[in-house]
């Protein structure tokens, strides 16, 4: 991922240095931990919950409270016409095309804010900060 490649118009996320931290593959907990960034710097980025080859969007970090709190309004996803090619093979068969999986993002304001922490126990429990939403799902899995 190169977040200098992302520009305001491509994607609603805060170009701050923040970005290049989440880039060196580092969380914002620790960061946060560091002093060298605060939940402010991660406004506009995106909540992921990561399950193992899976991926859901949790929703878009919209404000903070507190030293490591966040706001985060939820997100929805739809599938986009996507047609999967299945062969025979590895358990029951084997999703030739399972990279090729396109959704649309939308931030669901009829469902109210997610009050969050950034902490390990986040990151550890599946929940990844990203500078884009992420919805995957294994179909070979």
């Amino acid at each position: 991922m190169n977040c200098m490649n992302i520009t305001p118009n491509s994607c609603p996320i805060n170009l701050s240095n923040a970005c290049q931290t989440l880039e060196c593959g580092r969380q914002p907990h620790l960061a946060i931990k560091a002093g060298t960034h605060t939940p402010a710097d991660y406004v506009g980025m995106y909540v992921n919950h990561h399950m193992w080859t899976d991926a859901h969007p949790v929703g878009v970090i919209v404000g903070t409270y507190g030293k490591t709190g966040i706001i985060v309004q939820p997100v929805t996803c739809t599938e986009l016409e996507w047609a999967p090619e299945f062969h025979a093979g590895g358990f029951a068969a084997h999703c030739a095309n399972n990279y090729d999986q396109r959704w649309a993002f939308t931030v669901d304001t009829s469902r109210p804010p997610i009050k969050m922490r950034l902490t390990r126990a986040m990151a550890d429990g599946g929940d990844r900060v990203n500078v884009r939403p992420v919805r995957f799902h294994d179909n070979n899995f």
